[in-house]
C-alpha cells in the first residue's frame, strides 16, 4: 500500500473545480509523493485521467470508494 501525503476530497463539486483544486493540490506536492483524490462526478475519473496524462503525473490505482465515489492515487 502506498503512503497517501495529501489527501482531497472534490465530492459534490462538479468539472472543472476537481481539476482546479487537483492542479493547486499537486503544485504543493515533492516529485515521487502521493496524492489521493475522491470525488463523484460523472466524468471525474475520465477528466483525471486527461489531466493527469497531460502533466506528467502517474495514476497508481483507482478504487469505487462506494456506488458513487471513485478515489484515485497519483503519484507527483
Amino acid at each position: 500500500m502506498s503512503v497517501v501525503h495529501a489527501s482531497i476530497t472534490v465530492t459534490g463539486k462538479c468539472c472543472p473545480l476537481p481539476l482546479i483544486e487537483l492542479a493547486k493540490a499537486a503544485k504543493n506536492m515533492r516529485p515521487g509523493e502521493i496524492l489521493k483524490i475522491t470525488g463523484d462526478d460523472p466524468i471525474f475519473e475520465i477528466s483525471v485521467r486527461d489531466y493527469c496524462a497531460s502533466q506528467n503525473l502517474e495514476i497508481i490505482s483507482v478504487t469505487n470508494e462506494n456506488s458513487s465515489q471513485v478515489g484515485i492515487l497519483i503519484r507527483c
